[in-house]
């Protein structure tokens, strides 16, 4: 499958036994504009930090307003990639009241636990829970 195909899908989909994610360019994520799941956008990406195991982009920052120098976490998880935009599976709303945790040196256990909760995915999950 071509590249320009693969990053219109969404991060956790399979393409000939590999997924996007693996695929995603951390370069490319640092250039991004990111929008939430109604479209609202929300900045762009400040850091992408990668999952300690595989080294795949996990989580990206964004920060909260223009002159802001504080950022949210936001999960790769469920995002759609088209061009330089990201689409997360949030809304703006659930961004800015995400925990406020320092994005400077990275995530520990505990705080990517909290992100997750609060996000609603799925414990030693990348993905939403449905509902």
């Amino acid at each position: 499958m071509e590249w320009s195909k693969v990053r219109d899908l969404p991060a956790d989909t399979e393409v000939e036994g590999i997924t996007v994610a693996d695929m995603i360019d951390v370069h490319e994520l640092q250039q991004a504009v990111v929008w939430d799941r109604n479209g609202a956008k929300l900045g762009n990406v400040a850091e992408v930090h990668l999952d300690s195991g595989t080294n795949d982009p996990e989580w990206i920052t964004v920060p909260l307003h223009l002159f802001e120098t504080k950022s949210r976490f936001v999960p790769l998880s469920g995002a759609r990639i088209n061009g330089d935009d990201i689409f997360v599976a949030y809304t703006q709303e659930q961004v800015n009241n995400s925990p406020d945790i320092h994005s400077g040196s990275g995530l520990n256990f505990a705080q990517e636990e909290k992100l997750r909760e609060y996000y609603g995915m799925v414990p030693g999950s990348k993905m939403p829970e449905e509902g």
